[in-house]
């Protein structure tokens, strides 16, 4: 073993010789020096390293990570209170308008998976739009029409298929603020709701949501002065759908073929409760 080669050993391994490299060493004053300074650089960098760690700071870490969650949830909280807020009836219309004024239908449908593939957060925030863009992707639905409303709610859900991609269930303070804007309270949630907002449909505030069920997801709508004579229902595009009279106007719910639609329906009108 020649002086370059035992170097580049001690270097790499300051603590580790091999039969060769101490027999070079043996032979060699200038390696020897070499080896006693590596070796000494080694000992301080592992003193410094050996620091006594205070019995509490496991402890003010923990303290430190609940605080920000803390505040996490104050914020949340605030948000949850600051989309509480009185819309005018006419302000859809009035979006729509300025809306079609600026692009064409088709580009707005463009848009709308950017607004509304957002996280848990965002979603929330959504509301606080006063949906904005909820209203542009239901250009479908807002018109006035002849079609019965079991039909027209059909459509509405084919045609928002980006409703279903959230999986994540929400709690019940992200979903009461958004129920008020139409009006409504909840005294608890029907099931495990996934995406809630607020839709303007024939310059009324509805409040829509969807939830699991048994085989699919599904779509319920609480339209207020949305009013039928009679339950109906109704199955296309996939779908089927029944439409019940509550007190305030209309209730809808659109699912899976297989759903007991009915069963939903009762379930989410004895949680309601109009504030209107």
């Amino acid at each position: 073993m020649n002086c370059l080669e035992y170097r580049r050993q001690i270097t790499a391994e300051p603590t580790v010789e091999s039969a060769e490299g101490r027999a070079h060493r043996g032979q060699c004053e200038a390696c020897t020096s070499f080896a006693r300074g590596m070796r000494a650089q080694e000992a301080a960098l592992l003193s410094a390293l050996n620091v006594n760690i205070p019995d509490t700071l496991a402890a003010k870490i923990l303290f430190s990570q609940r605080l920000a969650q803390s505040k996490d949830a104050q914020f949340e909280a605030e948000l949850a209170q600051a989309v509480n807020i009185d819309w005018p009836s006419s302000l859809a219309s009035r979006i729509l308008a300025r809306v079609r004024q600026l692009s064409r239908v088709r580009q707005i449908s463009n848009i709308i998976p950017l607004r509304l593939r957002t996280s848990t957060l965002i979603q929330f925030a959504l509301a606080a739009s006063i949906a904005v863009a909820v209203a542009a992707g239901s250009l479908l639905a807002l018109g006035q029409s002849d079609e019965r409303l079991v039909d027209r709610a059909i459509a509405h859900v084919d045609h928002e298929q980006w409703m279903f991609e959230r999986n994540e269930p929400l709690p019940m303070d992200l979903v009461r603020p958004v129920a008020r804007m139409a009006g409504i309270e909840m005294t608890e949630l029907p099931g495990k709701v996934t995406l809630v907002y607020p839709c303007p449909w024939d310059n009324k505030r509805n409040f829509h949501f969807v939830m699991v069920g048994t085989h699919d997801k599904v779509t319920v709508m609480v339209m207020p002065g949305q009013y039928v004579d009679a339950h109906q229902s109704a199955s296309a595009r996939r779908y089927s759908a029944v439409v019940i009279p509550v007190r305030n106007g209309s209730l809808a719910v659109v699912g899976h073929p297989q759903e007991n639609l009915k069963s939903h329906a009762e379930q989410v009108r004895k949680v309601l409760r109009w504030r209107l």
